[in-house]
């Protein structure tokens, strides 16, 4: 290939351009190839090498799809502290030691004493380790975090260690004599001694969590819960009210605060942190837009483990830094969304939907080459769209007859009129443009008299 310093790159495109079209020559070329300059910077030497490839189907990212948002509600051990909800942004392949982090950067807690958890039916339905896998957690999952410092390892001379308890709220069912579970459900973090703990200690811990479900005005009065204790699945909920009762804890324990009279309890309010009240008023969260997605094409990168490059100058594999932009461009422009994701460990396709121009899609903006800048205005004429998943799909298509402006829809032998309205769909996974100002007419003509003297040199060599 043709290398540049960044110093020659008219020359260094033509070049390129000039030895590329001696191994392909065809209307296809002419028409939808266009040229990507590509630059990698050496961290070491700083010595620059740009190359120019051509490229006939534009691939573009979606923009921060290394990373995700996650909701999560905050819960401290000072009861005096609100619960407040955030929005942590972490690496999408990451782990909850990720979410951990995340979250003690923004509320100042101790990351070691933040314990995740999924809530569903009233309950904890699983406490996530340090090295949970971040993508196991769905969007619509309820996330609760909880401050549990009790619960952190202490020195090897103190005989005690630290465990997390799961609790519920429940009051008289309904129906039968069961338990029916309602309200938030919490964890507290405890010391036990020979897998045992003192009734009178479990239920100081207990009562200081439950403070913030009673409201202020009835925190003077009979307190209007009890702890119930079950030893294991087998076993029968009991009353504690001994305080130096001692209690076997496993991970079978089960333990229940008993509200008699549910009105008595009352649910603290979240506050929402300024993380997330900003995605809340954010009118574009669920959308991005096709101009997102060519900055995120062409903003600078630094090159991952395994994919470094041997710099020129220095001879060494160097993670530098590279950045792509547009150069040439074609007549035709094709735009790939990259909606299917794939590396080692996982497969995605998104879903995402991306707002994309009709009319008037200039990438000057992104083009590097001052004498393209000048004519570089598109408008799209079709689409071809993609439903369902990785598993299986369907293809179908919307294209602009250009003699009558008129929009219809393709699919399989069905065809029929649409909307200008109907041509911006979340399924849209290629985008079609034409150059405007380009005579396609001509072009095919053009591409047809080609077609006629290959025929004719063709027949001529054989005879």
């Amino acid at each position: 290939p043709v290398i540049g310093n960044g110093e020659d790159d008219e020359e260094a495109a033509e070049k390129s351009w000039a030895k590329y079209r001696k191994r392909e020559d065809s209307v296809i070329i002419d028409n939808i190839y266009g040229q990507i300059r590509s630059r990698v910077l050496c961290p070491e030497c700083h010595t620059k090498s740009v190359k120019f490839d051509p490229c006939g189907i534009l691939q573009v990212p979606f923009p921060n799809m290394n990373s995700r948002k996650q909701i999560v509600t905050f819960v401290r051990a000072d009861p005096s502290i609100p619960r407040k909800r955030y929005v942590l942004t972490v690496p999408k392949m990451g782990t909850v030691d990720d979410l951990k982090q995340a979250l003690a950067e923004a509320s100042g807690a101790n990351q070691r004493a933040i314990l995740f958890t999924e809530i569903y039916s009233k309950k904890v339905y699983r406490i996530f380790g340090r090295q949970s896998e971040i993508d196991r957690i769905q969007q619509n999952d309820k996330i609760y975090a909880y401050e549990v410092p009790d619960g952190l390892p202490r020195e090897k001379k103190d005989e005690t260690r630290g465990v997390t308890l799961k609790l519920k709220h429940a009051c008289k069912a309904s129906y039968g004599d069961g338990l029916e579970p309602f309200g938030t459900p919490f964890c507290i973090g405890v010391r036990i001694a020979d897998e045992k703990i003192s009734v009178g200690y479990l239920k100081g811990v207990v009562k200081k969590y439950i403070l913030q479900h009673q409201r202020p005005e009835d925190r003077n009065k009979a307190q209007p819960w009890q702890l119930l204790y079950k030893a294991d699945y087998y076993a029968n909920f009991v009353s504690l009210k001994s305080y130096d009762q001692e209690l076997e804890i496993s991970k079978e324990t089960e333990l229940v605060v008993y509200w008699e009279d549910p009105d008595a309890y009352f649910e603290p309010e979240i506050v929402n942190d300024k993380t997330y009240t900003d995605l809340q008023t954010d009118e574009r969260r669920d959308q991005i837009s096709l101009q997102d997605c060519l900055t995120a094409f062409t903003n600078e990168e630094i090159l991952s483990d395994g994919n470094e490059y041997r710099c020129p100058k220095c001879k060494k594999m160097q993670r530098g830094k590279k950045k792509l932009d547009l150069w040439r461009l074609p007549n035709i422009l094709i735009i790939q969304l990259k909606r299917f994701q794939y590396t080692r460990q996982w497969r995605d396709k998104i879903d995402t939907y991306v707002d994309y121009p009709i009319v008037g899609l200039d990438l000057s903006q992104w083009t590097k080459s001052k004498e393209n800048k000048k004519n570089a205005v598109y408008d799209l004429y079709a689409v071809s769209c993609h439903g369902g998943g990785l598993g299986g799909g369907h293809y179908w298509a919307h294209a602009k007859n250009l003699n009558n402006n008129q929009w219809y829809t393709l699919n399989d032998s069905s065809v029929s009129k649409a909307s200008k309205g109907n041509v911006k769909t979340q399924e849209a996974y290629l985008l079609f443009y034409v150059r405007r100002g380009f005579d396609s007419t001509q072009a095919a003509r053009q591409a047809e008299q080609r077609t006629v003297q290959s025929s004719s040199h063709s027949r001529g060599n054989r005879s």
